[in-house]
């Protein structure tokens, strides 16, 4: 199997757009169900709103509600890469290093990681030393200048499928706030 790397996420997901199809994708499998005309129909995107449009009765139908993605002006490319971050190390992620990372203010990334942590409770509390989320083999950094013989330095890193990955963004994404 192959290791889901940050450049398969950015050749995935490069853009809003394609996160948010993604997302709609996830909860709309067979199509997206109108409310107003009460039977599954097509839907277009809106440009300039995370929304999608019934192409019969106008009704906006918005993919991100009921997520912990609702309500938040983050790009959805940083959650995916913040969601991907968390999933992929074995020490925790802190609420200063998404800030520097994605350039957003230290209660945005306080709230983000409180929310993934929240939705990913199990598979970061189930990480062990030496195996990460789901059972897979860890690596870790060599020892630095300093540091004990022998000692981990960094965060260790899970080697997720891609399978693995898309199962945990499924759970993320899915969980009511």
């Amino acid at each position: 199997m192959n290791n889901y790397t940050v450049q398969d996420l950015w050749r995935e997901f490069p853009n809003d757009d394609a996160c948010l199809e993604w997302v709609k994708e996830h909860r709309w499998p067979e199509g997206i169900y109108c409310v107003k005309c009460q039977r599954v129909t097509r839907h277009h995107r809106v440009k300039g709103r995370r929304s999608y449009e019934c192409d019969y009765c106008r009704n906006h139908v918005y993919p991100t509600s009921g997520t912990i993605l609702q309500k938040s002006t983050t790009p959805l490319t940083a959650w995916f890469g913040i969601v991907h971050r968390m999933a992929s190390t074995e020490g925790a992620t802190s609420a200063r290093q998404v800030q520097r990372e994605i350039g957003v203010t230290y209660k945005t990334a306080w709230r983000m990681c409180k929310l993934i942590r929240h939705a990913l409770g199990e598979h970061i509390r189930g990480v062990q030393a030496g195996r990460g989320a789901g059972g897979t083999d860890v690596k870790r950094g060599s020892a630095g200048k300093g540091a004990l013989a022998g000692s981990p330095q960094g965060p260790a890193r899970t080697r997720l499928t891609t399978v693995q990955f898309h199962r945990m963004l499924a759970k993320v994404f899915s969980i009511n706030v």
